[in-house]
This record gives C-alpha cells, structure tokens and sequence, in this order.
C-alpha cells in the first residue's frame, strides 16, 4: 500500500511437460512401406521396427510426419513410436501392427498344356493361396511357395480351347482379381501305334493313336491315305493298293492342335499259309508227268508213294508241273503241299494216281482151224482179254506179265471164221477190238492152166467196164485196184525183180489180171503177194533186173508158184489141192509166150 518496490526476482519458462504420444498411422505391409502419422510440431519421432532397429524423422509444423521402412514389413509386425519434443520431453509409445489391406497383383497363370491331367502353375505372392476354377466349374486350390511360385496337377482332362481361372488371396484374407488362360496343345502326339500288315491285294492297315488325330500313312508307291482316330484310340483304313512282303509302310498323326507325330514304320510280311495246292489227276505211267495250280512263286513239295519228294515253282500264271521221276501206277498215292515266299506251308492234298487210257487191240496170233484150237496173242500186263468167238459166245483170259495171253477155243472154229477180242485194263480201260481170221493149216494148191485161159485185151476191158470180174480186179493202165468185195485192202509195194530172175524166166511180162474164186466155203482167204508186171519198153525180163517191178499187195491166199517149164500151154504146179483160177491175159496175141509169176510169202509157222 506504501507504493514501496522491491528489487526484480526473473524466472526462466521452462517446458516439462512431455508431449502426447504421436499418432501412428495403420501400417501397411511391404517392402519398404511409408510409415507416417501426426505429432507435436517440431517433436522428433523415433520408431521402432520389428527387428528392433530404431529410425526417426521430424514432426512437420503442420503436425504431420512420414518416413520409408528401410525393411520389409509383414502384417502382424509391431511397429511403435515416441516423440520428443524440443524440450526433451518425450512421450509415452504408440504402438501400430502390421496390416495387410491390399489385394495382392492377379496371379501369373502359365499357358497350360492340354492333357488328362496337366500339371497348372505359375507365379503369384509368397504366402497367397491360388484358387483355380476348372472348365466344368470345379476348384481347386495351391499355396505360393517363398519363392513365388506354385503349381498343381489338374484332376480332371483339359482340352484345347478349354478356360482356365485363377485368382490368389493373401494371409490378410485380400483377394486379387482374376487371370484367365486358354488351354492350348503344343505338344506333339506320341508317334501312332502300326498294328502288323498282312500282305495282300488290298490289306486292311490300322493301330491306335490320340482320339481326333488324323493318322497319315505313306503306301510303298509314295502315296499317301489318311483316316481319323476313333474316341477309343483306334483307326484302321483298307489300302487301295496290293501290298508285297517286304513293303513299307509309315505313319504319322496330326492332333487337332496341328501338332504331328513322328513316323512310325512297318514291314508288311505274310503269316498266312496259302491254301492247298491244285493236285490234277495223276495218270499211271513210268515217268507221268504231275501238274497242278498254285501260288505264284510257292514252291510246291510232292511226296510220291515210296516216300521221296520231289520240288517245283509255280510259274507266274499259277501252274506247275514236273516229272515223276518213278513209275506211278493206279491206286498209289501222290500228295502235295506248298510254301510261299515267305515260308508259309499250306496243308496238304491228295491226289490217287489213276489209269484212265485205254490199252492198245490185243495182237491175235494167227488161228489155225480146228476142234479146239488155241487163240493166243499179245497185250497189257495184267489186262483182261475178252475173246468173241464166231457163234458170239465170249471166252476170257488174263494177259500174262511176260505180255502173253492164250485160251483154247471151247468150239471148233473152221476156216473163214472172224475172232475178236479187246482187252480191258485193271483200271477198267477197254481197247478197241482185234480180229483174226481162222486160216487153214496147209496152203492151198493151185493149178494154172496157161492155155485154157486166155483172154484179149479187148474182153478184159469189157469185163472191167462192166464189173464181171469177180472180187477185184488189177488194171494195168494206171495199176489201181477196182475191187467189188469191200473187205479186201490194197496196199501198193516194192520187189526187186532179182525175184524174177531166180525163176529162170525168159521174154516180156505185159499184164497181169488175177481173180480169186472163193466159191469154196470151206477155204479162207489167205495172204496172197500178186505181182503185176509191166515191161513199158519192151525189154527182155533179164534186163529189169535193174528196174522195179510194181507189186500191189492184198489180203488173200499165200501161194507159192515154182515154174518147171517154159512153154506155150505148160502147167506151172503149186502145191495144195486145186480150188482158185487165175487168168493170164496176153497183150493183143494169144501166143503163150507169157508166164505169170507169183512172189509169195508163206504164212507164220
């Protein structure tokens, strides 16, 4: 009150109040994430990562404070912060965890191979779970490994052109948007299987492949055939074209994706045996020949009845044959196999070699009349002669292995009587008929009575030209036969006039005309040589010793004629009792300067 002063105390302000604890803003996880907040002006914030490390910054005047984690942050990790302020208060610690609010990038998806259980995978963040969303709908699910990676085999097929999703989610339960891949086949198919080829004109060629490829195959001409491969992994398609032992063919397969295969190869071969050989029937014989068809270029086996075998081709046009190099008689057996090329050996066939040719005529011996007189001859081995005797009756015998057969007559046979016989094989082969004429057993006589029978020419021409002369008739004009009894054979011959000399005949021999009386039932004709001989020149019959004497031959009575005399008129005596005439004509004269000479030949004894 008294307005006294005292003296001045000063008092320094001072700041002791610690700040309020900075405001640490929600810290998001990363790398190297912003760590901010707000604070007391000026105030220096000190933070504290996870591992312990501390690192500050400043308050900015505007309250606000931020600085980069110089490590990575993970959600869940606690991060704290203080603030001292420019009077070294510091405040009390903020404490922040780690979040992660983030969705994570869009996983990487791999381009994804087709296949029935592919394998899925690709890139995404460390930790994340990948979900995969299927083409029928279905999920499934993988965990990014540390090193961003991951994958998973597909449960299901995937096919070309099918979609793939996938999206991941991190541990902070954030998911990202989604990726899609179409699935593609870059993958070359496996190589076709080729089943074995049969050779053959138009062989069936399959295997088995990847269901919807395209099997291209390549023929051994260099053409090419193509077929689909079945939803069972099966194709087959008939070639157009004849495949060979040997041949190659190849294939190759084009998936949908036009991814094709390597080649696959194989050698068409022949297992099939070829079917039995054609054995024709085998005729019997000493060295027959054995034929048949077959397969063009087999090789044919033929095992002949004594067990040895014998080979063959068969040629380009299917047939072959060879020689048996034994005899084959009837009833034995022949079989045959073959095997072709590629050794394939058919089954056998059986051939029984057969006798379908008919023997020759049996030969019959000469017969002479009689009671009972033996007919005899020659034929087949074992051949059956059937004898027809002149009353029809039939007589049998059987041809001895020397090839000889004889058999007595059961009945009289007399001169003049036809016999026949034919010959039947063992394999029922009938020949055609012989025939022999029952012969007398002496020759007959002749008597010629030059004289008694003489004829000019002119009634000899009358005769010819009115057919009088009796059995046949030699002209000797241009020495053909006219004959009326077509039974009689005229066959025209040789002789050596040496003949005629042997005779002692003298002068010119001009023409000859003989007629055969056959009057006599009880005389047969025989052989009988005829000599017409004609001295064209008028030579003397010594000098046609040089020339030759025409003889025309038939079947009629053997003479004999010896000439004892030489003169007009003369008998010439033959032996035998007298039963024929034989007129001798002159030409022109009835002078009895000519002689008729028989060349004879006697029968068989």
């Amino acid at each position: 009150p008294s307005d006294n002063t005292s003296g001045e105390t000063a008092q320094i302000v001072t700041d002791t109040t610690a700040p309020d604890n900075p405001v640490l803003n929600p810290i998001e996880a990363g790398n190297n994430p912003v760590i901010s907040g707000t604070g007391e002006p000026g105030a220096t914030v000190n933070i504290t990562l996870p591992d312990g490390s501390v690192i500050t910054t400043t308050v900015l005047p505007d309250g606000t404070w931020s600085i980069e984690s110089p490590i990575a942050l993970h959600p869940s990790d606690e991060v704290t912060a203080t603030q001292t302020d420019p009077s070294s208060n510091t405040s009390g610690e903020t404490e922040q965890i780690v979040v992660d609010t983030t969705a994570p990038d869009n996983p990487v998806l791999n381009p994804i191979e087709a296949g029935n259980n592919p394998i899925i995978s690709g890139t995404g963040e460390p930790g994340a779970t990948v979900e995969i969303t299927l083409p029928d709908g279905s999920t499934i699910t993988t965990d990014v490994l540390p090193d961003g990676t991951w994958s998973i085999e597909s449960p299901i097929a995937l096919h070309p052109n099918d979609e793939v999703t996938a999206t991941q989610t991190d541990p902070s339960d954030n998911t990202s948007g989604e990726t899609e891949q179409i699935v593609v086949d870059t993958t070359a198919p496996d190589n076709p299987v080729l089943n074995p080829i049969e050779a053959g004109n138009n062989p069936i060629i399959s295997g088995t492949g990847e269901p919807g490829a395209i099997v291209n195959i390549t023929l051994p001409d260099g053409s090419t055939i193509t077929t689909d491969v079945l939803p069972d992994g099966t194709w087959s398609i008939e070639s157009p074209i004849a495949l060979h032992p040997s041949d190659e063919v190849t294939a190759t397969q084009t998936d949908p994706s036009d991814n094709t295969s390597g080649e696959t190869e194989q050698i068409v071969t022949d297992t099939t045996a070829p079917d039995n050989p054609v054995l024709n029937p085998i005729e019997a014989g000493n060295n027959p020949v054995i034929s048949g068809t077959g397969e063009p270029g087999a090789t044919v086996n033929i095992t002949l009845p004594d067990g040895s075998v014998i080979t063959t081709d068969v040629l380009p046009d299917g047939t072959w044959s060879i020689e048996s190099p034994i005899a084959l008689h009837p009833s034995d057996e022949v079989t045959a196999t073959q095997t072709d090329p590629s050794d394939n050996t058919s089954g056998e066939v059986e051939q029984i070699v057969v006798d379908t040719t008919a023997p020759d005529k049996p030969i019959i011996n000469e017969i002479i009349a009689g009671e009972n007189p033996t007919i005899s001859g020659d034929g087949e081995p074992g051949a059956t002669v059937e004898i027809t005797l002149p009353d029809g009756s039939v007589i049998t015998t059987d041809v001895l292995p020397d090839g000889a057969w004889s058999i007595e007559s059961p009945i009289a046979l007399k001169p003049g009587d036809t016999v026949t016989a034919i010959q039947t094989d063992p394999s029922g082969n009938k020949s055609e008929p012989g025939e022999q004429i029952v012969r007398l057993k002496e020759y007959a006589n002749f008597v010629i009575d030059a004289k008694n029978m003489i004829m000019t020419t002119e009634e000899l021409q009358r005769h010819i030209d009115d057919k009088t002369l009796d059995d046949f008739i030699l002209k000797q004009t241009d020495a053909k036969a006219y004959r009326t009894n077509d039974q009689l054979d005229l066959t025209p011959l040789k002789v050596d006039s040496s003949t005629l000399l042997k005779s002692g005949v003298a002068g010119t021999i001009q023409k000859v005309i003989v007629k055969y009386d056959v009057t006599n039932k009880d005389i047969s004709p025989y052989e009988v040589d005829v000599a017409m001989l004609q001295d064209q020149n008028d030579q003397s019959i010594q000098s046609m010793e040089q020339n030759d004497a025409t003889v025309l031959y038939t079947v009629m009575a053997a003479v004999d004629i010896e000439v004892t005399e030489k003169k007009g008129g003369m008998m010439l005596p033959v032996t035998g009792e007298s039963i024929a005439q034989i007129l001798v004509v002159a030409a022109g004269t009835a002078t009895m300067g000519m002689l008729v000479l028989y060349a004879g030949r006697k029968r068989k004894q």
